[in-house]
């Protein structure tokens, strides 16, 4: 009977390198697949994002009550949802939901950078400067209030509004 080679102690030690070195890949690959990676979307393109879903279909957001440090929304389900001039400067410009949830729209904004106003029933221009100076504004569109006749009413082609919300302290909403 033929005589084969068999495995040497240094056959032994490099195949045990190349094992470990193939782990430690595997290990490493598995590692920055699962991390978190940051997308640093230029400003411009997170301020659009935040405007289109402000804008969409998806909630058809009605304007609420706008005070000095909050404009509230309400969605067609009828959850209301407000944005915040924030105090922290590091804060995020988020549309955050009375009843709790959180949905940051713009990061990086400068401290007490955003402001709105009021232009109609469904309009209202917002103004944000980002960290890296710049200004964005845009004149956000909202789904415009429904129109209603009261029961009082003789004639029933005289339209009234009946859309307007009310919020107590508290932050529920009601319609009047």
């Amino acid at each position: 009977m033929k005589q084969r080679p068999a495995f040497t102690l240094a056959d032994a030690i490099l195949g045990l390198g190349v094992l470990a070195v193939t782990v430690l890949l595997i290990q490493l690959a598995v590692n920055l697949l699962n991390r978190q990676t940051n997308l640093s979307l230029g400003s411009e393109t997170t301020w659009y994002q935040a405007i289109n879903l402000l804008e969409s279909d998806r909630y058809d957001f009605e304007l609420g009550m706008i005070s000095t440090y909050r404009v509230h929304f309400v969605d067609k389900a009828g959850r209301r949802f407000y944005l915040q001039r924030e105090k922290d400067s590091q804060a995020p410009l988020a549309l955050r939901g009375v009843d709790g949830g959180y949905l940051p729209l713009v990061f990086h904004v400068q401290h007490d950078s955003f402001q709105w106003r009021k232009l109609n029933d469904h309009e209202i221009y917002l103004t944000v400067t980002t960290n890296d100076h710049r200004r964005h504004e845009a004149i956000v569109q909202l789904k415009a209030p429904r129109q209603c006749t009261t029961d009082g009413d003789s004639n029933p082609n005289v339209s009234h509004e009946c859309n307007s919300f009310q919020f107590d302290i508290f932050g529920s909403a009601k319609r009047d």
